[in-house]
């Protein structure tokens, strides 16, 4: 079993490299919103959850995906896959159970100026 670590790290950035991390947060959050609004679409009209490798396949030709480095976008798909599917696997498993009284909205998407995290897998430095 290997283990996975997470170091958060501070930049002090300056005028140049705080605009190129607000562009790459922004694309990252538009691309999130992208990947989730089809998913709502696609859950809504036929039932289906789709997975991370739809995703990709679906997005690679998109503006923003294409915005960033391809690794920093493929990490970004996979996690709207994942919430989704947890989403709508929680919401059903616990109306039926009694656990939850109330149905929580699906995800809306992020504001316009959103921004949203990002990851460069480490070999990558």
């Amino acid at each position: 079993m290997s283990n996975y670590g997470c170091q958060q790290v501070l930049i002090k950035a300056e005028k140049n490299l705080s605009a190129i991390l607000e562009f790459v947060c922004g694309e990252s959050a538009k691309l999130s919103n992208c990947g989730t609004y089809y998913a709502r679409q696609l859950y809504f009209k036929t039932g289906k959850i789709p997975s991370k490798f739809d995703l990709h396949k679906l997005f690679k030709s998109n503006n923003h995906f294409q915005a960033l480095y391809s690794h920093v976008a493929q990490q970004c798909l996979p996690t709207v896959a994942e919430s989704f599917k947890s989403y709508l696997g929680v919401g059903k498993r616990g109306v039926k159970k009694g656990a939850i009284e109330q149905r929580s909205r699906t995800f809306k998407g992020f504001a316009k100026i959103g921004l949203l995290l990002f990851t460069f897998p480490r070999p990558q430095f």
